[in-house]
């Protein structure tokens, strides 16, 4: 199964799941809003996967946007012109260190993904508590379900995540004993 489908699989398996914000009967759902988490818009190749994400799901069905926390990047304009909503809350300097007012900041994104069903992140290496790990921790406080994309190893796995997609042999090696649902 391609990347891509796999984490369309994922994410319509993790919006069906007891518990999800996707369930709640008070919830009436048109559209299944999926919120792309990361830190910036400048690297390609997380960028590379929402695009073709985006641009390979029913409009019908899904809404979204790329919630980021450090910076908006080049990337911005260019998932603008296709639909899906690029929105910074300025958590973090370029340097990982946090901005002043960065308390607001966090629970306006809170807020925000609370508007969401299902949160999408990448990596989220090193201690928990750091800026890699910082999609994951307010996706979470936001109540959704957390599916999480693994490249390479990474030493620290928030178990607190719904579905960890592993895209390396070595990576789920090292974390197999640790993880709920491992899927390659």
């Amino acid at each position: 199964m391609g990347s891509t489908n796999m984490l369309l699989f994922f994410i319509l398996l993790v919006c069906s799941m007891e518990g999800s914000p996707a369930q709640d009967d008070s919830c009436t759902l048109d559209k299944v809003k999926i919120a792309f988490v990361h830190h910036a818009l400048d690297m390609g190749g997380v960028e590379r996967q929402i695009e073709t994400t985006w641009l390979s799901i029913d409009h019908q069905q899904f809404d979204g946007a790329v919630v980021l926390y450090q910076r908006l990047g080049g990337w911005a304009t260019k998932f603008e012109s296709f639909g899906l909503r690029a929105v910074l809350f300025p958590i973090f300097d370029h340097h990982g260190a946090l901005l002043p007012g960065h308390q607001e900041a966090r629970k306006d994104m809170v807020r925000f993904l609370s508007e969401h069903h299902v949160a999408h992140v990448w990596y989220g290496g090193g201690a928990l508590g750091s800026f890699s790990t910082f999609g994951i921790e307010v996706a979470s406080a936001a109540g959704l379900p957390v599916i999480q994309n693994l490249a390479w190893n990474v030493f620290t796995v928030d178990l607190s995540v719904s579905v960890v997609v592993v895209e390396c042999d070595e990576t789920e090696e090292l974390h197999r004993e640790n993880l709920r649902e491992v899927v390659v």
